[in-house]
């Protein structure tokens, strides 16, 4: 009786191969991303600020729009590959951000209405979007486009 490979069978992932997965697959990807985003942020920020000494109200927006387009471009087209429509990826992810805008301030505004630090609230709610926005993206600001049916492929 031979004892070959049995094709077909499911193999199960080692752990390297599954925490390979984890740092080089779409959650690596989308951390690494955020991490150059508020990169951009910041140091646009300093630069803007300290440097050029642009007003810290104007430098504020300015660098906080660039790295958010920075994160939805590379997240689009590194993280979850560019397979979504474009103009309707765009405008979830402004929905998102406005979202998440809300979020926070009610987040970090509870806690200090509780009585607790308002940095821990911005923690927490940071660590949240950092969650929930990793699967908004996957599921709905860059999900795969779908094609159409093709009439001419129709039953012969």
């Amino acid at each position: 009786m031979s004892r070959g490979k049995n094709i077909g069978s499911p193999r199960k992932p080692s752990r390297a191969g599954a925490l390979r997965e984890l740092v080089l697959g779409p959650a690596g990807k989308y951390l690494l991303v955020g991490g150059l985003s508020f990169a951009v942020d910041f140091l646009l920020l300093l630069l803007l600020h300290e440097v050029f000494g642009v007003h810290l109200w104007l430098a504020t927006p300015i660098a906080f729009l660039t790295s958010l387009a920075a994160n939805y471009l590379l997240q689009r087209s590194f993280t979850f590959s560019g397979t979504s429509v474009k103009g309707t990826s765009f405008l979830k992810y402004m929905a998102l951000v406005a979202f998440n805008t809300v979020a926070a301030s009610f987040i970090v505004s509870g806690f200090e209405a509780l009585g607790s630090s308002y940095m821990l609230g911005k923690v927490i709610s940071t660590a949240a979007m950092t969650i929930w926005n990793f699967f908004a993206y996957k599921y709905w600001v860059f999900t795969a486009k779908t094609a159409a049916p093709d009439p001419a492929a129709g039953t012969a």
